[in-house]
C-alpha cells in the first residue's frame, strides 16, 4: 500500500493534494501535515512512497525539510 505526506501550512492546500494523491489509486494512505517539525517527528517511523511540501512554512522552508527528511534511515531516495 502506497503512502503520500503531505506537508503544507495551509489547510485548504493539504485538502486539495490529499484529494489529489487519494484518486490516483483505491490503495493509497495519504497522511497531512500543518507543521515541517511534526512531520519530520511522524516520518521517522513511517515509510513513505512520496512526500509532497511546500516552500514556505514556518519554522523552515520546503528545502530545509527535504535535506531534514532525507538524513531518516531509509528515506534517502523518497
Amino acid at each position: 500500500m502506497p503512502i503520500v505526506a503531505i506537508l503544507d501550512d495551509h489547510v485548504a492546500n493539504r485538502q486539495i493534494f490529499a484529494r489529489l494523491a487519494a484518486s490516483i489509486a483505491d490503495d493509497i494512505v495519504v497522511k497531512t501535515f500543518a507543521d515541517p517539525l511534526e512531520a519530520l517527528a511522524a516520518l521517522k517511523s513511517l515509510v513513505v512512497d512520496l512526500v509532497i511540501t511546500d516552500f514556505r512554512m514556518p519554522h523552515m522552508d520546503g528545502a530545509e525539510f527535504v535535506r531534514n527528511f532525507r538524513k531518516i534511515p531509509g528515506a534517502e531516495d523518497v
